[in-house]
């Protein structure tokens, strides 16, 4: 029987992903769901997606990932840092096309679950939340506004549901 595996933000550590699959006994017939953020501040974020690509992987989007599609979509002309610069060049035109597919959510009906990269804010329908919060979200400030930081309340101490969020 298959198993459903979360992963949490990779960042590019090809070989801690590596030794990850293999400490939990991976195979090709689980379910690998990533949170986003597989690419950028880490050495490795081309062989991380092709690693998440051979396992049939899905990955939301991440903040790293919607940084890098938005530079792309620029042209290039979009200011971005020296670390998202360098997994820019290391990405082939296969990894661009999969992180380009990364939805924003991910539901797991079976398991109750739903997977976002950074937030939500409560009592939204999905189909409504800001993307910005789901990319970025961190917390609410006082007077319940979404930020980008930690802040004066965590979101997630707000959600009741009805899906558990697991997110990165």
């Amino acid at each position: 029987m298959s198993r459903t595996v979360i992963v949490g933000d990779v960042h590019g550590c090809v070989r801690e992903l590596e030794d990850l699959l293999r400490y939990i006994g991976a195979k090709r017939s689980d379910r690998i769901v990533f949170v986003g953020d597989l690419v950028v501040r880490g050495p490795h974020p081309h062989e991380v997606v092709a690693l998440a690509r051979s396992f049939s992987a899905v990955s939301v989007r991440g903040n790293h990932e919607d940084r890098l599609l938005r530079w792309k979509e620029s042209g290039g002309t979009m200011q971005i840092g020296g670390l998202t610069r360098e997994a820019a060049k290391r990405l082939s035109t296969s990894d661009w096309d999969y992180l380009k597919a990364m939805p924003l959510w991910h539901d797991l009906p079976e398991h109750n679950i739903r997977v976002v990269h950074a937030g939500l804010v409560p009592d939204v329908p999905m189909t409504e939340q800001d993307p910005r919060n789901l990319l970025f979200m961190r917390s609410f400030d006082e007077q319940r506004n979404p930020v980008m930081v930690r802040g004066f309340r965590s979101w997630a101490q707000d959600y009741q549901g009805p899906e558990h969020v697991v997110f990165g």
